[in-house]
């Protein structure tokens, strides 16, 4: 743990998805030109996402799905991702036959 306060970025529901994407990459520094498809991809279905709202419509939930796996992808790549302890503790080593 740290002593710093985590960082609380104000929710903008006039935002559009694109405008999101826009922002999230401006801010991503590790992103390089290997990204470049994945950022093709969120920015594609940014673009659909959008329109679908201006038309009224909800949006897809297969869209929406895959914007965000793309997103969490890319965000996974960040540095402060890295240093995350994903893996799973051992398994217990249990005496006996406890089944």
């Amino acid at each position: 743990m740290t002593n710093e306060s985590p960082t609380i970025v104000a929710d903008d529901d006039e935002e559009t998805y694109v405008e999101s994407v826009a922002r999230f990459v401006s801010a991503a520094t590790w992103l390089d030109d290997t990204h470049r498809p994945a950022l093709k991809v969120l920015r594609s279905l940014a673009k659909v996402l959008d329109q679908e709202l201006d038309k009224g419509k909800a949006p897809q939930a297969a869209l929406v799905s895959q914007f965000s796996l793309t997103y969490r992808d890319l965000a996974g790549k960040s540095p402060a991702a890295a240093k995350t302890d994903d893996t799973l503790p051992p398994p217990l080593d249990l005496p006996g036959d406890w089944r």
